[in-house]
């Protein structure tokens, strides 16, 4: 009988690390690992692509409620500042071309 390594079991159990039916058991569970590990990296992927697109969905929520509150904030900025500037008609001459021309012929 021999013993294992620390670093693969207890030092006072015996070791069946070369024995040929754990040889063997670990080329199924190879083989077994190899067919599964694809389906299990695409499940996580799909999952993680769910929880993803749910959070993006969120954070596309709060930036729609963020710029309503900019967006109120700005349009109640401008309607008083339109309030308290009297609208004064504009001062100046104005010259209409379209008189003249009549006026001269």
């Amino acid at each position: 009988m021999k013993i294992c390594p620390a670093y693969l079991h207890r030092s006072n159990k015996p070791c069946y690390f070369n024995n040929k039916r754990e040889i063997t058991m670990s080329k199924f569970l190879h083989r077994l690992w190899e067919g599964i590990m694809p389906i299990v990296g695409m499940i996580v992927f799909v999952i993680l692509f769910i929880v993803g697109i749910f959070i993006f969905s969120y954070l596309l929520i709060i930036a729609a409620v963020i710029g309503l509150i900019l967006f109120i904030i700005a349009f109640i900025r401008i309607k008083l500042a339109q309030r308290k500037r009297p609208k004064e008609p504009p001062s100046g001459r104005i010259i209409e071309h379209d008189n003249d021309r009549e006026n001269k012929s």
